[in-house]
């Protein structure tokens, strides 16, 4: 680790410039900081899309089919969010270290933090931008927030904003990677998150993981804070896994009472800087594997969510706003009265080591929704399927900064697509990665 004064890491990003190949670090035999940071745009085309958004993470949605004209335009984070970041760790002795995390989301594009709730309530779901619900809505530091102590014997256990167990095992099992614009495991929060994007970095949790051997085991619990109602807006996760050599599998377990997902007003009886809200209950589990042989690696992944009305639907009614932005009321408790929705999930594919620098990715995807309408005439909640088909090329220039070309294609049938819109849309685009 790179050995620099205090001053430089305190004084923030412009001082890059000043070490560029290597992250800003600080270190003594009893403490390291590092200040890091990663940079991804590009330039794409899609057939059928609304207005590119620059507060949004991803800028587009390649799975979106609202839209009706063609657009090329640039995007931020066709791989990955851009972000920067500081982790830190201090040694307590006897095996122990005090370590945190914190990481913030940019958008490349614009240079504004990722703020996609401003950008719900800024258009209806006709436009004239593209939104979408994410995780990231204009936290300092959205992807995560820890901070908890660590020992490769007793595992660690850490407190505040945590990544999901589940988004883990989707970002490690993705044949993609979770490629943001080129998976749709990477696109949408959806499926790390149990069902609930926003459950995909949880707020207000407990966090704990161990590795025993080649066997590793994870838990984590969310504290809801509703006062009266302990298990309001809670929620628990479990995972085990073992990895060894060149397989590995995880089966992971995600339950969160009264979740949230939020839409675009309508822009009558919504008005625009409002947003819309549906909570709900989830249940999900997920199932993964991974074998590689030589230069290949195959990955396969299976899903189950299942969508429920909310445990404490009076709680859930009583919240006015969410990431600073007003709620258009009410809070909409009964999403599911008729039946519950259930998604099942399943992808398989892989990547080839062409070269020590050329990584080729493929896979595909099928999501197959049940019918939960009971019998009543509403499209959305028929059975229906969406199916994605991916590649991704990418080439290593140096370890720092790679160069990629990538395509994601999707189709909708019945509940899961649009009456009135396309039933196919995609995304082909090319764009780089800088870490530093």
């Amino acid at each position: 680790m790179k050995r620099l004064p205090a001053l430089l890491l305190c004084a923030g990003l412009p001082a890059l410039a000043q070490a560029p190949a290597n992250p800003l670090s600080i270190a003594t035999d009893a403490f390291s900081a590092t200040l890091y940071g990663l940079l991804d745009a590009g330039v794409g085309y899609m057939p059928h899309s609304l207005n590119w958004d620059g507060t949004l993470p991803p800028s587009t949605a390649p799975v979106a089919l609202t839209g009706r004209k063609a657009v090329f335009g640039m995007f931020a984070g066709g791989v990955s969010q851009s972000r920067w970041g500081i982790r830190a760790s201090a040694d307590l002795g006897g095996g122990w270290k005090a370590i945190a995390h914190l990481e913030a989301c940019l958008v490349g594009t614009s240079g504004v933090v990722g703020n996609s709730a401003v950008g719900l309530a800024s258009n209806t779901a006709l436009g004239p931008g593209w939104a979408g619900d994410s995780a990231v809505n204009n936290q300092l530091f959205a992807r995560a927030c820890y901070a908890g102590v660590s020992s490769e014997r007793y595992g660690t256990l850490t407190f505040g904003r945590n990544i999901s167990l589940m988004m883990e095992n989707a970002v490690a099992y993705d044949p993609l990677g979770a490629a943001q614009l080129f998976s749709p495991l990477g696109f949408s929060g959806t499926y790390g998150g149990g069902g609930s994007t926003e459950q995909s970095r949880v707020d207000s949790s407990l966090k704990y993981k161990v590795r025993l051997g080649a066997f590793n085991l994870g838990a984590l619990y969310k504290f809801g804070n509703v006062a009266g109602a302990p298990g309001a807006q809670s929620g628990i996760q479990a995972n085990a896994g073992y990895e060894r050599g060149p397989l590995g599998l995880q089966v992971s377990y995600q339950a969160s009472q009264d979740a949230f997902a939020l839409g675009s007003p309508n822009g009558t009886t919504q008005p625009l800087g409002t947003v819309v809200a549906t909570a709900f209950d989830t249940a999900s589990w997920m199932a993964n594997l991974k074998y590689g042989f030589g230069p290949v690696t195959l990955k396969a992944g299976y899903q189950r969510l299942t969508y429920t009305n909310p445990s404490h639907p009076v709680e859930d009614q009583a919240l006015d706003s969410l990431f600073s932005v007003l709620i258009a009321k009410p809070v909409n408790v009964t999403r599911y009265a008729n039946g519950a929705r259930k998604l099942n999930v399943t992808w398989l594919g892989g990547s080839w080591d062409a070269t020590s620098r050329l990584v080729v990715q493929a896979a595909v995807y099928h999501v197959d929704q049940n019918d939960h309408s009971g019998g009543n005439p509403i499209a959305s909640a028929k059975h229906g399927t969406s199916r994605y088909v991916s590649v991704l090329v990418d080439y290593r220039i140096t370890r720092r900064f790679e160069v990629y070309a990538g395509h994601m294609g999707n189709e909708a049938s019945g509940g899961m697509a649009i009456p009135g819109c396309y039933t196919t849309n995609g995304l082909t685009g090319v764009g780089f990665r800088f870490a530093f």
